[in-house]
């Protein structure tokens, strides 16, 4: 599944919301299965985030039973009718091709690294060969947010540019000023 790595830092965040756009946004929790599409958002806090790829369309609701709903206004909020098995994001079914995900990790397992693994992954056209792929539009937005990222970071192997290895990871800026130490656990 398409996956972009990235070594951030809080300070990182308000580029990597700029580089999302207008047309990619965070939902939040309100509490209690209550969730919400925001812009403008400044902050980003928890270590999990569902991005909203508006012009993929309309965001499915699921009962209990299976039935799919729509959400009538993502930025007014809803409340799930049923949750999945992760509740720090909101269920949209087995993988939504409108939604990407946001992972923050700004600081490594180990006590003493200096940077986590965060990411940004997306479920991708895994579903096409069953009838439901995902639409053009957002297929080239995913394409336009990679080369977005490779414009303003720079890419290291795991572990920073001590590490022997192939450069898989993108360094946003703050990040970037504190690798180079040996003491990098990104996982």
């Amino acid at each position: 599944m398409p996956w972009i790595p990235m070594y951030l830092k809080p300070a990182d965040l308000p580029q990597l919301l700029d580089i999302l756009g207008d047309d990619i946004v965070p939902i939040v929790s309100e509490g209690g299965g209550t969730w919400r599409a925001v812009r403008n958002l400044q902050d980003l806090h928890e270590p999990h985030y569902a991005l909203w790829h508006i012009p993929s369309g309309p965001l499915p609701l699921y009962t209990m039973d299976g039935k799919k709903r729509w959400v009538a206004n993502p930025f007014e909020g809803w409340t799930e009718l049923r949750a999945g098995a992760d509740n720090s994001v909101p269920y949209f079914g087995s993988g939504h091709v409108g939604i990407f995900t946001l992972n923050l990790r700004f600081q490594g397992k180990e006590p003493h690294s200096t940077c986590g693994l965060s990411s940004i992954g997306w479920i991708g056209n895994r579903y096409r060969v069953i009838g439901q792929p995902a639409p053009d539009v957002t297929v080239k937005r995913w394409a336009k947010l990679k080369r977005q990222i490779t414009k303003v970071a720079t890419k290291f192997p795991r572990g920073g540019p001590d590490s022997t290895g192939v450069p898989e990871i993108w360094a946003f800026e703050k990040a970037k000023a504190g690798l180079g130490r040996a003491d990098i656990n990104p996982f």
